[in-house]
């Protein structure tokens, strides 16, 4: 692992979730409409903090609705998603995704089972090395 990405909270509406961000100094650096798997539209919104760590704002009240947690996930940046998640496996991690797929934030992205953290849902999302 390379270090922290970003940190997705899931909001009911983006709008009113950037107001108070916003007055906290942070600045959107762009918002993404994304298809989910399941077909839902969503927006996602970036803020970064520093050190090339960002807030993403993911606006689905449906999520919510369904007892999705505000706090989504940890994304943590790694080389390489494929030779991660061989490893993780061989070691027995329960694995929500086991070959990468498409994200918002990067190409390759995937997550381990909430149950592997305690709770905490771990995304993967794949930055090579510049």
């Amino acid at each position: 692992m390379r270090r922290v990405d970003h940190v997705g909270i899931v909001v009911r509406s983006l709008d009113s979730a950037l107001a108070i961000y916003q007055r906290l100094g942070l600045s959107v650096e762009k918002i993404v409409p994304f298809r989910l798997d399941g077909g839902d539209e969503i927006r996602v919104a970036f803020l970064p903090v520093g050190d090339g760590v960002d807030l993403e704002l993911i606006e689905s009240p449906r999520m919510l609705d369904e007892g999705a947690e505000p706090l989504n996930h940890i994304a943590l940046a790694v080389a390489d998603i494929e030779l991660e998640l061989a490893r993780l496996k061989e070691a027995n991690t329960p694995l929500e995704d086991e070959r990468p797929r498409r994200g918002v934030s990067s190409p390759r992205i995937a997550f381990l089972q909430a149950k592997a953290a305690d709770g905490v849902r771990i995304e993967l999302t794949e930055k090579p090395s510049t």
